[in-house]
């Protein structure tokens, strides 16, 4: 995978997106499996029995811990861990490659249980259930996490809370950051179609570098059309201004109920408050429009003055 920007992470199932915190990374691969014959659902299960597999072998850790994103070459589970407070990078690399063995019976036997293997429905051309073997690579220091996006388009927001500094913040609390932010955009979105989902609404946190928020932590937010919805109509929803304070009172809530709090904001500061930018929005120069407005404005003065000399010339 190659690690490119948020704002480059538009059209694809997985990126990687630099600039993040430190983690570890190793990939999971399900031979005999075909990941374009698996659906939504099936796809959410094996990422559950990966992540599952994982956290038996890793003490200590939550499934918000892991992030998996899943990719073509039968099926690739990219596994993209956050160390635990007090443990680094260098320890989880150990432990990890220490369980790989236990982890990857753990997941061959968990999948070969899934009604979708056993039945056959997303095997591989020509593979049967005695094909289907799985090998875990070695660990690697990853300095990216994955962005899931599903194959098509995403409307993408970034919410920032401005205020706390993201050098401050464990990895717990981001983690939590994030879940505010998922859970008070799927509120909304479930009054525009109740079939919206957690899996619909992909969050990640970084650390803002926009003038406006330097410096905080950001949640990146992609968000796909479900049934019944369009791409245009989940922009509309989410462009909503309705929505939009909604979503930044909730999150705002969210993290003033937070334990000490204060130990996290940044130094001179004494207050947060919830910033929601669309990342694919033109810039506006200072004065308040853009290049072409100012043509146009121009044009319409030099009409308005041709037509004040016509009239004063036939008068």
């Amino acid at each position: 995978m190659t690690a490119i920007s948020c704002e480059e992470a538009v059209c694809c199932e997985a990126v990687l997106c630099s600039g993040c915190s430190k983690k570890v990374s190793t990939t999971v691969t399900m031979k005999g499996l075909d990941l374009d014959k698996c659906n939504d659902a099936v796809k959410t299960k094996l990422k559950k029995k990966v992540i599952d597999s994982f956290l038996a072998s890793l003490s200590g850790y939550k499934a918000e811990d892991l992030v998996v994103t899943l990719s073509k070459g039968s099926v690739k589970a990219t596994v993209v861990i956050t160390p635990k407070a007090g443990s680094d990078v260098a320890a989880l690399k150990t432990v990890v490659k220490a369980q790989a063995v236990a982890v990857k019976a753990q997941v061959l036997a968990e999948v070969k249980k899934m009604p979708e293997v056993t039945s056959g429905t997303i095997f591989e051309k020509g593979k049967s259930l005695a094909d289907v073997t799985v090998d875990v690579e070695a660990p690697v220091e990853a300095t990216a996490q994955p962005i899931v996006i599903k194959d098509m388009k995403a409307v993408t927001r970034h919410v920032s809370v401005v205020g706390l500094d993201f050098d401050k913040c464990t990895p717990s609390l981001l983690a939590s950051l994030g879940l505010f932010v998922q859970a008070a955009f799927l509120t909304q979105l479930k009054t525009y179609n109740a079939a919206f989902k957690a899996s619909d609404v992909v969050v990640r946190t970084d650390k803002s570098t926009a003038a406006s928020s330097r410096g905080s932590p950001q949640v990146i937010v992609s968000i796909t059309a479900v049934v019944g919805s369009s791409m245009a109509a989940v922009e509309g929803a989410v462009s909503n201004m309705k929505v939009q304070e909604a979503v930044k009172t909730a999150v705002f809530e969210k993290v003033l109920a937070i334990s000490g709090i204060a130990s996290f904001l940044q130094t001179g500061t004494v207050s947060v408050r919830v910033e929601i930018i669309d990342p694919n929005a033109r810039a506006v120069p200072k004065g308040g429009m853009d290049a072409a407005s100012d043509s146009n404005q121009l044009k319409a003065l030099g009409w308005l003055l041709f037509l004040c000399l016509a009239s004063a010339t036939i008068s």
